[in-house]
């Protein structure tokens, strides 16, 4: 192997090829170093510089096929005479101390890059882990630690919370881009104080900036950029309306002797939450059931009532927590979300307070009535809480009291359950029209044969195998149409299905 090839293939300069090796699985290259004849002490820049020894280094480099491959080589050590200092030579393949070449680093990010885990490229690579992990880490740092914000005129500040107890950072996001150009330890004006530097620095001109009413944002845009246009993002400026309002009901109901506009007054204890504001489908929600109120104000629906349920999609919960957070009433509501994956350790760090919170999955079956329904209970949620939210989620079928670990699980088998029953109800019609049977008859069988199974299991609180035992027989049909399902892999693929959805 000639020094061109060890160049064009691996990038390797200033070494020539010794040796192959074969041990442990791996290639090893041996390379001989290419000693320059004048060497100059980067210390004190003298010549008067003697070789001092040789350290072995064994790098990481391109595999070959399946199989790691290491270039092996020898650092020259060298001893200064004049300052007294020791040092040995740079490696031009590689960055600096680290155990593989520029090749190597490369190529473990083009295979990040298409769409593999950092563990799946540390397995095809024979590498560790942590390895795959400081590649990237050096990467992303390198490309993104300081984003050029030349060209930036419109940003957003906000804050956000890192871990419990009050532990903020503040980001500055490019409004036209999308992209974060500054992250600043807590939320106070001195979280800015290095972006305010940088856009000196490079003369931006920021002409709009968006961001709540933090009065420290507020000073801090006023200081710096005083001519921007600042607009409030709309969740505050509502809440501040809001408040204005109820202050305006709570005096109003103060004064009212009559009992029964007081109630009016004071709103009703249920009340209905769409994740949709449209209009005309609460209306006919409130023509269907008179007895319920409904509104399209969040904050509005929320400051009175008792129980307080969120039934929206897992990505809007924190939007719509920083929309209420400001009302709530810790102390008196109990607040459940039915979101899944949104905790009510998650509860409690969006709200920044810890409060009478319970995470609920039930499932689609609700809407009859035949629900089940998982109830995980917040460490600060009393037992009155539980009964309470037990009764409301007994309205719509079974409940079960868990511990938080457990809901999940529980999702798996009673929530994405029902979409697997669902699957083998086709499998069974498919089959059924596959033997004769109309799509509707085949439907009608495989619906009353699932019914009677529940049925039957419910009223004798038999095992399922005591079940099938019963209509079993020796050489029979059932026993032959068990173990093709068994051949098939049916227990496992059911098994396997339940477990997809907690890795």
């Amino acid at each position: 192997m000639n020094a061109s090839l060890l160049y064009q293939a691996y990038g390797v300069k200033n070494y020539s090829y010794g040796s192959t090796e074969y041990k442990d699985n791996a290639i090893f290259l041996n390379l001989k170093t290419i000693l320059p004849q004048k060497h100059v002490c980067p210390h004190c820049g003298s010549r008067h510089v003697i070789r001092n020894g040789t350290v072995l280094r064994h790098i990481h480099n391109l595999p070959f096929g399946s199989k790691a491959c290491y270039l092996s080589l020898r650092i020259q050590r060298y001893w200064c005479k004049e300052c007294e200092k020791a040092w040995q030579s740079d490696i031009p393949f590689t960055h600096g101390e680290v155990s593989y070449t520029y090749r190597f680093s490369r190529y473990v990010l083009d295979l990040l890059r298409m769409g593999n885990t950092i563990l799946d490229v540390a397995r095809h690579l024979h590498v560790g882990w942590n390895m795959v992990k400081g590649i990237h880490k050096k990467y992303l740092k390198d490309k993104y630690s300081r984003p050029d914000i030349k060209g930036v005129s419109r940003i957003g500040i906000d804050e956000f919370a890192t871990r419990k107890g009050h532990v903020y950072k503040t980001i500055v996001v490019d409004l036209d881009t999308g992209r974060i150009i500054h992250v600043g330890d807590g939320k106070g004006k001195e979280a800015l104080a290095g972006f305010w530097k940088r856009v000196r620095r490079n003369k931006v001109k920021i002409e709009i900036v968006t961001s709540d009413l933090s009065a420290a944002f507020i000073a801090s845009v006023m200081e710096n950029v005083p001519d921007a246009i600042h607009v409030y993002d709309k969740f505050h400026v509502s809440w501040l309306v809001t408040d204005a309002v109820d202050k305006v009901r709570r005096s109003v109901y103060a004064q009212e002797t009559d009992l029964e506009k007081r109630k009016i007054i004071k709103g009703a204890r249920w009340l209905l939450l769409t994740k949709d504001k449209n209009e005309s489908l609460l209306q006919q929600m409130k023509e269907d059931c008179p007895q319920i109120n409904v509104t399209t104000d969040n904050i509005e629906a929320v400051k009175d009532a008792d129980v307080i349920v969120l039934v929206v999609k897992p990505w809007l919960m924190k939007m719509v927590l920083a929309e209420v957070r400001h009302v709530l009433d810790f102390d008196r509501q109990i607040i459940v979300s039915d979101a899944a994956n949104f905790t009510t350790g998650m509860l409690a760090e969006e709200l920044c307070q810890e409060g009478q919170y319970f995470y609920v999955i039930p499932n689609i079956a609700a809407e009859f009535c035949a629900s089940m329904s998982f109830i995980a209970q917040g460490p600060k949620a009393s037992d009155d809480s539980l009964k309470e939210v037990e009764e409301l989620y007994g309205l719509v079928g079974d409940t079960l009291v868990v511990d938080e670990n457990l809901v999940g699980p529980g999702m798996m088998m009673a929530s994405c359950g029902i979409a697997y029953v669902m699957r083998y109800i086709r499998a069974q019609m498919e089959g059924g029209c596959e033997m004769g049977f109309y799509p509707q008859q085949a439907k009608q069988i495989a619906l009353q044969t699932m019914q009677g199974a529940v049925s039957l299991l419910k009223a004798t609180g038999w095992h399922p195998e005591e079940a099938i035992d019963k209509v079993t027989t020796p050489g029979g049909v059932t026993i032959k149409g068990l173990n093709e399902l068994d051949h098939a892999g049916f227990n496992s693929a059911v098994i396997r299905s339940l477990k997809a959805g907690l890795k």
